[in-house]
Formats: C-alpha cells, structure tokens, sequence
C-alpha cells in the first residue's frame, strides 16, 4: 500500500528563506522581472550558470524592473555554484522525474520535491523559494518552462488558467489548438511560427475568462520540447535546440526566440463560437 507523502514541517519554507540569503552572498544574484498574464513576476537567481539556463525560455516576457507589486517572487540558488546546500536533509532519490508535491496542514506552503532539488511557495505571500542541487540534473520539463508549477499555482489564484494547448495569433485574433497527446498541436504551432505568425506557446498557455465566450490568451514560455522528427521537418530548429541532460529524453529544447524572424506575442484574444440554433447534436 502505498504511503501519502509526509505534511510539510511549519518551518520548511523559513529555513530555505535562510539558505538563500546565505548563498546571494556567495556569488552574483541576476535579478529579472517578467510581465506573464499582465501580471508582474520577480525572479533572483544565485549561481550565474544556473540563472544562464532559466532565464532563456521567458525572454520575450522581460520587462524593466517596476514598483508594481510582483504577483509572484522567485528566489532560487544553484548549490554547485554556491556551496550552500539543501536545507533539511538529502532529497529522496526514488522520486522518479517529475517528484511528489507536498503541503503545509493548513495549505499556506507547498512544496515540489524532485530527486536533484525542491522548491517552496508561499501562496500567502507569493514568495516562492528554489533550491536547485545541479544544473546538469535538470529535467526536460525543468528547462523549457522554469518554475512552472509555482506559477500556475499563483496565476490559478488569479484566475489564470494553466492549460495544455497551442496558441497563435494573427492580425489580433488567437487561436488555440487543443487535443490529446500527439495530435499534433505543437507541429500546428511551429508551422504558425515559421510562417510569420504570432506565437504565444505550443505546449502549456494561460487561458483568463474576460466575458461571455470571450478569453485572453497568454504566453508563459518561449521554448519548445521537440523530437528528432520535428527537428528534420524544420532544420531552422535544429540550429536553436539543446539536447536532454538524461538518457531517457528522447526530446530536445527548442529555443525559440532564437529562430530567426520569429514573432511573439504575449497576449492575445480567443472568442469561443457556440452551434448554430438548430444544429444537429453529437
């Protein structure tokens, strides 16, 4: 029988608070602001490779630095780059890829703990707190969108939806490619890029209701995992694509924003139509 991952300790998150104010004095802290949904998010990165590889996906999201209250604040060290270790013990390394997610009694902090790092959030707050144990490490996922399950935690408190589809734009009009797995919905979206569309995301977007059948659409990432296929399709990828750092990716990130002549959009409208009256029903 399997046992439910243990509640996480009330002093979890003050403690990683601790370690990172400990290793922004070790090394250089690269500080970014981001405008993701209309809203402002702060990212501090310890560790110059560290921040090196997370800030190339959000790009095309980077603002100037603003006095507007961040929706979401990341603080994040590299413990091969700053010496300073994860607090609280060894990871647990049978965690698999994508790790366990745990919470606080009363719901205030969550955690994701994966087998090479952990990272907290304050959903009181918005202060999120990442600990990544090296670079080298880092999964597919990891890489393409950075902090992606803080932030879909924060923007879902906002009313901002994380979903899995495709999104392009074209003379101010969004849309958006649904389906299951492997139906092509990244294809459609590189082809749009290619041709000279808008692009907003092949992968994961955000979806915010704003009236009746009416949404706003927006970008979260600017990096594509793509396949040996994809990449034989469309040698302009090839050119912008870093492989796997594990034996078992059998995919490759695509830097998008590095494509030339690609066009980004951060938000877009999307108007959902409705049948006809009188339509024949499914």
């Amino acid at each position: 029988m399997a046992v439910p991952p243990s509640p996480l300790p009330d002093d979890a998150f003050a403690r990683a608070a601790d370690s990172f104010d400990v290793a922004r004095t070790r090394t250089k802290v690269q500080e970014r602001y981001y405008r993701v949904a209309g809203r402002v998010v702060r990212i501090r990165i310890a560790g110059t490779a560290l921040a090196a590889e997370l800030e190339r996906s959000g790009r095309h999201l980077r603002v100037e630095p603003t006095a507007e209250p961040p929706v979401l604040t990341v603080d994040a060290w590299h413990a091969a780059e700053t010496g300073v270790d994860l607090p609280g013990g060894d990871l647990d390394s049978s965690l698999g890829e994508y790790g366990i997610m745990t919470a606080s009694n009363d719901r205030r902090f969550v955690a994701e703990q994966r087998p090479h790092g952990m990272t907290w959030l304050d959903r009181h707050t918005g202060r999120a707190i990442s600990c990544v144990a090296s670079m080298r490490r880092l999964h597919l996922d990891e890489r393409a969108r950075p902090f992606h399950r803080a932030l879909s935690l924060r923007l879902g408190d906002e009313g901002v939806q994380f979903i899995h589809a495709g999104l392009t734009t074209w003379q101010g009009r969004g849309a958006l490619f649904t389906g299951m797995g492997g139906s092509g919905k990244s294809t459609t979206s590189i082809c749009c890029l290619l041709g000279g569309l808008g692009y907003l995301g092949d992968d994961f977007v955000g979806l915010e209701r704003v009236a009746e059948r009416r949404f706003h659409g927006h970008s979260l990432y600017g990096a594509a995992l793509i396949n040996l296929q994809h990449m034989r399709r469309f040698p302009a990828l090839a050119a912008v694509s870093v492989a796997g750092n594990h034996a078992h990716e059998e995919k490759s990130v695509a830097w998008l924003g590095d494509v030339p002549g690609a066009r980004f959009e951060s938000t877009t409208t999307i108007d959902a139509s409705c049948p006809a009256q009188g339509s024949a029903r499914e």
